[in-house]
């Protein structure tokens, strides 16, 4: 009974690691994918199908939010697509992560990327992690959400948005 005991702990303790431990170095990862341009760790590090479907929604939902016209919605929304796939591309992922007051990512930067941001982890649910980045010494509202999302035992980028979305 004491051996069922030890192993029920033992099993727990591995298990609450991990659901601490995963999110954190899926995010590592996908710094250093957009860092050095890595096509196999951003494919492993982001769910492309998902972060652009958020991303038109998101971005269609703005438009709707900021009142514009019917015909500039329209407009926009045809372009919504391009758009939305040169963002999902390093350099525009580069350019999201530099945009949430992170500094802009070269070689030389990728270590201390994580310096120049506040980074925390909120932890939605348990397939649901997000990360808030914002400028050290600002308030959250000034930064971005990067949302990870658990696929399997893996945790991929599945949205990007600022943080007063």
């Amino acid at each position: 009974m004491r051996l069922v005991r030890w192993l029920l702990l033992v099993g727990l303790i591995a298990v609450g690691s991990w659901y601490w431990f995963a999110p954190r170095r899926s995010y590592d990862r996908f710094l250093h994918a957009v860092a050095y341009a890595d096509p196999a760790e951003l494919d492993a590090t982001i769910d492309f199908p998902q972060l652009r479907l958020n991303m038109r929604e998101d971005i269609q939902a703005g438009l709707r939010r900021s009142g514009g016209t019917n015909l500039g919605t329209a407009i926009t929304g045809a372009f919504l697509g391009t758009l939305v796939d040169a963002a999902v591309a390093p350099d525009g992922l580069a350019q999201i992560l530099t945009g949430f007051g992170t500094r802009t990512i070269t070689e030389a930067e990728a270590e201390s990327l994580r310096e120049s941001a506040t980074t925390s982890f909120r932890y939605r649910s348990l397939s649901t992690v997000d990360v808030v980045l914002h400028p050290a010494g600002k308030p959250d509202q000034d930064g971005g959400i990067l949302t990870f999302a658990r696929s399997g035992l893996s945790w991929k980028l599945v949205r990007a948005r600022g943080a007063g979305l």
